[in-house]
Formats: structure tokens, C-alpha cells, sequence
């Protein structure tokens, strides 16, 4: 006989408990973001340490974005009018996440030198950076399920997808000199 919180389909078992769900993908989601953040990079040479910078910022948008997505409420919340419903509600959340995750960033650059790797604010910045665009990219699905508006929505997108390429840009132009210089045929 099966609990009343869970199916066996084929020796599988499905959970059907919300709060179970949510557990089981903030571990596999945190578990990981964790092995990508303190594995050696199989790579040596001057390209190494722009393509991990670029990875940093998508990770904590993945991330953010997720936290973001579990945390929120299932059921429909009674909404202000406009733009400002989408900021006054998840305002708390939004807080507890970013102050989270940053220190998550700054935890997980602090040890990294035990795993052969070599933590920097710089990459503390990126990662906040990447929260900053995944929460952003949260606020524009709420905008857009909400019907705040297309041009809400669509300014939300474009300002998290900017704050990417934000990030994104220095560590480009690093590979980018590296490859022009080094005498690979274009």
C-alpha cells in the first residue's frame, strides 16, 4: 500500500507533496551549483580564468531564479494595480534570496582554495551580478502571468538580459585578445 503523499509507477515514486518537491530540487539544484563552484577547471593557460568568469553569473541567475521560483506563493496573491504590484509583494523574498546567495558567493569563494582553485571579489561581483538578472527574469514571468503589461514585461527582460551581458563583457574581450594574439588561423 503507498503513503498518501506519493504514486508507484514502476518501481518509481512520484511525490506528489509540494513541499517534498520543493526540497528535493533546492538539493539537486544546490548540490549542483556547488560541485561546479569548487571542481578544478580542466583547463590551464590564459583562457581558463575568463571562461570560468563566465559562468558565473548564469549560475547565480539559474540559482536565483530557482530560489525565486520556490519561494514564491502558489496561489494567486491579491495584486496592487500596475508595475508596482510586482515589486511591493516579492520584496521580502527578493531581499532574503540576495542577501542568501551573496553569502553563499562569498562562502564558496573563501573555500575554494582547498579545492585548487582561487576565489576573487571579482567573481563575487558576477555572482551577485547573475542574482540581480535571475531575479529580474523572475519579476518579468510574474509581470507577464500578472498581466501587469507587455512593456513591463518586456523592459524587465531586457534589463536582466543586459545585466548578463554586463557581466559577460569583460571576460568575452579576455578570450577574445587572447585568441586574436596567438596566431589561430580565423
Amino acid at each position: 500500500m503507498s503513503e498518501p503523499h506519493s504514486n508507484s509507477f514502476r518501481g518509481l515514486t512520484i511525490i506528489r507533496s509540494r513541499s517534498a518537491r520543493t526540497l528535493w530540487v533546492a538539493i539537486v539544484v544546490l548540490v549542483l551549483v556547488v560541485t561546479g563552484l569548487l571542481m578544478p577547471l580542466p583547463l590551464r593557460g590564459p583562457e581558463a580564468s575568463p571562461l570560468a568568469d563566465l559562468a558565473h553569473a548564469p549560475i547565480f541567475a539559474v540559482l536565483s531564479f530557482v530560489a525565486m521560483i520556490l519561494l514564491s506563493d502558489v496561489a494567486p496573491q491579491q495584486s496592487l494595480s500596475g508595475f508596482v504590484s510586482v515589486f511591493s509583494r516579492s520584496w521580502f523574498r527578493v531581499l532574503c534570496v540576495a542577501i542568501a546567495l551573496t553569502l553563499f558567493g562569498i562562502g564558496m569563494e573563501c573555500i575554494q582554495r582547498y579545492f585548487g582553485r582561487r576565489g576573487s571579489w571579482g567573481d563575487v561581483f558576477l555572482n551577485t551580478v547573475g542574482l540581480s538578472a535571475g531575479i529580474f527574469i523572475f519579476w518579468t514571468l510574474q509581470s507577464y502571468r500578472d498581466n501587469v503589461g507587455k512593456l513591463v514585461s518586456s523592459l524587465l527582460l531586457v534589463f536582466a538580459i543586459g545585466l548578463l551581458l554586463f557581466a559577460s563583457w569583460r571576460p568575452a574581450l579576455d578570450l577574445w585578445l587572447i585568441y586574436s594574439n596567438s596566431g589561430i588561423p580565423q
